[in-house]
């Protein structure tokens, strides 16, 4: 079990393969009827997992906190989830690679994106001429582009205002996995396959890394 004390913490749990059945069964166990029937209206499968699996990290953040009943769960103004009856601020977010949940005792966003490939035709909208050139100088063009959308995307999800100005004006051309830029804290992780960036009013985020099926045996253990 965490303390408050130990957060921010992001869970993730990579989903380059489909949810098999029992998975989904097992999941289940765990997550309200509503947003199974939530999950239910995605067309694609993968769609489906990402839903269900991101919010079964987000029960089991809880439960590492000792928290057994969900919160109420409402919307703001532009969108973004957050607990009614609770202190805890947390983040979800999901791609076709990876699923992750944040926590936090304070605000919080967090963002992950397949790597990108194909970027010409939305760098412009997107970056600054300082982070264009960035990213064209970078070893891996496509990493150095991902990265800076996820920290750019993070961050707008932290306001949880919705982006109301120009995203080329949130420009961020430092390199370092951990850093600070207006008042708030950022902690990046990546594999090959995609980037995660988190922004925090808080430092040291702490990132979890399981498989599925190791984040479910913690909980099946606990039920018992």
């Amino acid at each position: 079990m965490l303390s408050t004390n130990d957060l921010p913490v992001v869970y993730l749990l990579d989903t380059d393969q489909p949810l098999t059945s029992s998975q989904l069964e097992r999941i289940k166990k765990f997550i309200p009827s509503d947003r199974i029937l939530s999950s239910q209206k995605f067309l694609f499968k993968k769609d489906s997992d990402a839903c269900l699996a991101s919010f079964f990290l987000l029960v089991y953040g809880l439960r590492m906190l000792n928290i057994y009943e969900l919160p109420q769960i409402k919307k703001g103004e532009n969108g973004k989830p957050f607990f009614t009856n609770s202190n805890i601020c947390f983040n979800i977010s999901h791609c076709d690679k990876a699923v992750c949940c944040g926590l936090s005792m304070h605000n919080i966003g967090v963002d992950v994106q397949d790597t990108v490939t194909g970027f010409d035709d939305i760098i412009g909208c997107t970056m600054s001429d300082r982070e264009i050139e960035l990213i064209r100088s970078a070893d891996s063009p496509s990493e150095a582009f991902t990265r800076l959308w996820t920290l750019k995307e993070s961050f707008v999800k932290f306001d949880g205002s919705g982006l109301t100005d120009d995203i080329r004006t949130i420009e961020f051309l430092n390199t370092e996995n951990e850093f600070a830029y207006r008042n708030c804290f950022f902690n990046v992780e990546h594999t090959s396959e995609y980037h995660i960036s988190v922004c925090s009013a808080d430092k040291g985020t702490r990132f979890v890394r399981k498989s599925l099926n190791e984040y479910l045996d913690e909980l099946e253990i606990d039920e018992h």
